[in-house]
């Protein structure tokens, strides 16, 4: 996991530097990062990408160097329905490329590496 880290600056008039001064300031800072790590959070999660399970299916079996042709034969639909998924996937992911696709989903955990 990576560390987070905050920076914060402030400024104004100058202040007194003294023991409580800095344990105000750095109580202070503390609750400004622990609420922006929380506001990042939320945004996170709102910007998170859901898949429907069809084309998180899809997106599997172009993970695994299937072809549109063997993916609509092991799902036992037509071509074009596959292309449909693929295309809302690279959509909703803003890929470029299927391989992109694949990169960013599991990048962002919606399918695993193995």
């Amino acid at each position: 996991n990576a560390t987070e880290g905050s920076l914060f600056l402030l400024s104004g008039k100058s202040i007194e530097h003294n023991n409580r001064t800095d344990a105000v300031l750095k109580l202070i800072v503390l609750h400004f990062h622990q609420a922006l790590v929380r506001i990042v959070a939320q945004d996170k999660r709102k910007n998170r990408v859901t898949l429907s399970p069809r084309e998180r299916e899809v997106l599997i079996w172009i993970k695994e160097g299937k072809s549109t042709w063997e993916i609509s034969i092991v799902l036992g639909v037509s071509e074009r329905t596959v292309k449909f998924h693929v295309c809302n996937v690279m959509r909703k992911l803003d890929a470029v490329t299927r391989t992109h696709a694949v990169a960013i989903a599991i990048e962002q955990r919606l399918i695993d590496i193995e």
